[in-house]
């Protein structure tokens, strides 16, 4: 593994994985099938493919289909091809929301406190 990157939110822990490829060809299936390999036995939530040379067509169908994301990097610009699996349906809007604020509360933990109409108003005008 290239890079990993920990973070706890929430209250609950993440693991993200990354692997940066410097090929001068793109980057096959195969390299993404490995990373999928790693997130499943190391329990990560999301996988990263960095690529300076761009990605093989199957390698961004599979990518797409296991929800990981293949990122160009050409000098300083990233350009996200696949972020997460095709699978997942977008949210249907149903006219209502519900919302939390969370706000640290010092001691490593965060406290919620419901968004009703009068709190939305004031954070977010208009």
């Amino acid at each position: 593994m290239d890079v990993t990157a920990r973070f706890r939110l929430a209250g609950m822990d993440f693991l993200i994985l990354f692997e940066c490829k410097r090929h001068k060809d793109p980057v096959k299936r195969s390299d993404v099938q490995v990373l999928l390999a790693k997130l499943q036995s190391t329990g990560a939530q999301k996988g990263v493919v960095v690529a300076a040379t761009g990605f093989q067509s199957g390698a961004l169908e599979f990518a797409e289909a296991h929800g990981i994301a293949c990122v160009r990097l050409v000098d300083t610009a990233w350009t996200y091809i696949t972020r997460h699996s095709a699978t997942a349906a977008p949210p249907v809007p149903t006219g209502r929301y519900c919302a939390y604020v969370m706000t640290p509360d010092g001691d490593d933990a965060y406290d919620f406190t419901p968004l009703d109409g009068a709190a939305r108003s004031t954070l977010i005008p208009g």
